[in-house]
């Protein structure tokens, strides 16, 4: 989820909205992991994400700042692994890294979690973790301990690099591009429960439509079938041809332009007769 109070639109679990204030102090994080009680000077250096949030400790890597309420290693392999995210999704989609801060706030458990956001962003539909946004400088992941928290900060921290380096990330894509990287850093990786719900959707009649997703702007729009149809396109971009690869990153490069004259669909069909046919077939090979 993912919340811009610059602009007045959704953007995915990828959400872009108007909410209650938000301060943020921009701050550039270098230098080695480091982890201790944060004080005056750390918390004047750090974004303040709203009253309440996790400060007592900060583990600094890369470009991010963890802070808890709770001690984390500055080895834990999930720091190592976001670290090593950021340079994935940089090679993979050809986008140049930006040095923005981004602060992850991790709940020690789901009931602190759950009384963060009612106090400082009422309204909120319920996830398990949101990314927000304030203007340009300013970045932040929200996340509680738990089973899925891997998972929850690979697609949210995907948010937060994506709206560090692109601009103007249109909903699907921005979800679908989350979606895909959430899940492993090994290309091409598939995610078992989207295939399988696919599957049980065609058999059911559904079938995908980019140019329905492209129309998406509001998170209430969106259903569970278009995060998973926005991972199939994504994947399918990525992996059926390097043509489809070319396409997406086209597409990602033109991102911003005021004049931009093709989405991606237009894009597909003008080198795809059936780009539909084509992700259906998609579907049915990473099912084998």
């Amino acid at each position: 989820m993912t919340i811009d109070r610059g602009q007045q639109r959704s953007q995915s679990s990828g959400l872009i909205v108007g909410l209650a204030a938000l301060l943020f102090v921009p701050v550039l994080f270098v230098g080695c992991s480091t982890q201790r009680p944060l004080n005056a000077l750390y918390t004047r250096k750090i974004p303040d994400v709203g009253h309440g949030a996790p400060s007592r400790y900060v583990v600094r890597a890369s470009q991010y700042a963890f802070t808890t309420d709770f001690e984390m290693d500055k080895s834990d392999p999930l720091i190592h692994e976001l670290e090593n995210l950021r340079d994935t999704i940089c090679e993979t989609l050809e986008i140049r890294p930006s040095p923005m801060p981004v602060r992850i706030v991790i709940f020690e458990n789901r009931q602190s979690y759950h009384e963060f956001l009612a106090a400082n962003f009422p309204g909120l539909p319920e996830r398990r973790a949101f990314f927000i946004q304030e203007g340009k400088d300013a970045r932040a992941v929200f996340a509680c301990q738990g089973e899925r928290l891997r998972q929850d900060l690979r697609h949210e921290t995907t948010h937060a690099l994506l709206h560090s380096a692109l601009p103007d990330v249109p909903l699907w894509l921005d979800e679908g591009i989350a979606e895909y990287f959430e899940f492993s850093d090994l290309p091409g990786q598939i995610n078992p429960s989207h295939v399988d719900h696919l599957r049980q959707a065609v058999i059911n009649g559904w079938e995908p439509d980019l140019p329905r997703l492209e129309k998406l702007i509001d998170l209430w729009q969106v259903k569970q079938i278009d995060y998973r149809e926005s991972w199939l396109w994504i994947h399918f971009c990525l992996h059926h041809s390097p043509q489809t690869r070319r396409i997406l990153l086209e597409e990602l490069r033109d991102l911003g332009q005021s004049d931009r004259p093709f989405r991606l669909s237009d894009r597909l069909l003008a080198v795809i007769p059936d780009p539909r046919k084509e992700v259906l077939e998609h579907l049915h090979t990473l099912a084998r």
